[in-house]
């Protein structure tokens, strides 16, 4: 089997061997490889010849070993000082850029390619103090804004009264951190807990790129290096960690988390529960009831036999619509579905799973750079394109995308017309993280001036 990058490495999914084709698996059987550095992505074994493991976007990649020589920007590279392309250039004798590069044919850049104008680079180019050089829709206004707490490669906002407490993964030790309440954000001197269980702290594990809470619960997920998407979920508890748990959950993709209509649980998108009696041996997502305790679990929703389905990624709105996502190896396209709270609520009080193919489709395309998260009563999706040579992902735009519940007698999701929330008109600024904060947005953005958290909110009509 010849192992090359996907596109779904930059949101951090991996898919297992077997399940899908063989071109779009790393053969990990992980969801995501968090890094600082390349050190940090030890592979045992899931490395071809002529292959290396890197750490590019703070996640583990593999790509074709480099040869000496053959480096954007030196001996092969079209451009000059340095190359006009986007991030890593893969240099020849035209250039190596991807979206849209600054010159014509061969590369007109010289410094630091701005994508748009011949001559312009991004560091002459003026970047916005909060969004660089992302344009923002007129409905929406961009609030506080702050320094990214480093090395965090998830991030969760917890209600805290009238603010938000914000806890965060750390790449480099696999470990959950409080990053401060919003906006006086400091990581802590000291671990909450690390995020794999004692049995498995031997072993290469890979944190998944989702961290989520249910208002006093923190839960996170990772897979464990050279397995068959053997992975497990912490369950991390806020005023009691004595309590905290750790669940064996095969194939975990992502999590969001419920509290409406009295129903206090988890949904995770994988191929089981297993200690609790939901073992669907077929990817589904499942409902982890956290109301009581031991927790209970069930199956929740189940994909369609003819979409050829994995797990995939999962928002939850403001009025509590619940979308989750499913990768089809039919289209090899990513797939959508909205959910209205009074179905999953039931299912989750009767006990019973419903099929997902009963609920509309909101979005579907492809997995290049998608990632998603509720924001208000709508959707957020970002879209990017994936560079081969970098496995960079430069942000084109983020929707946003209205979501209600229908009025009738029958319960059904509304869609509205998607507008560009922010659009990137070069390669300068790009968008790396969306975390949901009560009916705001955290955008974690990136430019010349750095990393940072900055909060979107819909403008007061």
């Amino acid at each position: 089997m010849t192992i090359k990058p996907t596109m779904t490495r930059w949101n951090g999914r991996f898919v297992w061997a077997g399940v899908i084709a063989p071109w779009m698996v790393l053969g990990l059987g992980c969801q995501s490889a968090t890094c600082e550095t390349a050190a940090d992505c030890h592979t045992e074994g899931a490395l071809a010849p002529g292959q290396e493991s890197d750490c590019q976007n703070s996640l583990c990649v593999i790509r074709d070993a480099q040869v000496p020589g053959r480096d954007a920007g030196t001996q092969v590279d079209a451009g000059t000082a340095t190359d006009a392309g986007t991030a890593t250039d893969a240099g020849t004798q035209v250039d190596a850029g991807t979206a849209t590069d600054a010159g014509t044919q061969v590369d007109a850049g010289t410094a630091t390619d701005a994508g748009t104008n011949p001559g312009t680079s991004c560091t002459e180019l003026p970047h916005d103090p909060k969004l660089g050089t992302l344009k923002l829709h007129a409905s929406f206004v961009s609030a506080e804004s702050v320094q990214f707490p480093q090395g965090m490669t998830a991030i969760t906002a917890v209600p805290s009264g009238g603010s938000f407490k914000l806890y965060g993964v750390r790449g480099s030790n696999k470990s959950l951190y409080g990053l401060g309440t919003w906006p006086e954000i400091t990581p802590g001197a000291t671990a909450l807990q690390q995020i794999a269980a004692p049995e498995d702290r031997a072993s290469v594990i890979f944190p998944s790129n989702f961290l989520v809470n249910d208002g006093s619960r923190l839960l996170a997920g990772y897979i464990k290096g050279s397995s068959n998407g053997d992975g497990k979920v912490l369950v991390h508890d806020l005023a009691a960690p004595a309590n905290s748990v750790y669940l064996p959950a095969p194939g975990i993709e992502s999590a969001i988390a419920t509290t409406s209509s009295g129903a206090s649980a988890f949904f995770v998108s994988a191929m089981g529960l297993e200690k609790l009696g939901s073992t669907n041996s077929d990817p589904a997502i499942h409902a982890l009831k956290t109301q009581t305790q031991p927790f209970q679990a069930m199956t929740l929703a189940t994909f369609a036999p003819d979409w050829s389905a994995i797990g995939g990624i999962s928002a939850m709105t403001a009025n509590g619509i619940a979308v989750f996502g499913y990768f089809s190896g039919a289209d090899i396209q990513e797939h959508l579905h909205a959910v209205p709270p009074s179905v999953y609520a039931q299912a989750l009080a009767n006990g019973t799973s419903f099929s997902l193919a009963d609920w509309p489709e909101i979005h579907a395309g492809n997995v290049e750079g998608l990632l998603i998260a509720g924001f208000g009563n709508g959707l957020a999706v970002h879209r990017g394109t994936l560079s081969e040579t970098s496995n960079e992902v430069d942000t084109e735009r983020v929707l946003r995308i209205p979501l209600a519940v229908g009025t009738g007698e029958v319960p059904t999701v509304n869609a509205g017309q998607a507008v560009s929330l922010l659009i990137s008109e070069d390669s300068c600024t790009n968008v790396t993280l969306l975390v949901p904060m009560g009916r705001d947005l955290l955008v974690g953005v990136s430019d010349k001036n750095g990393k940072r958290l900055v909060r979107l909110r819909e403008q007061q009509q």
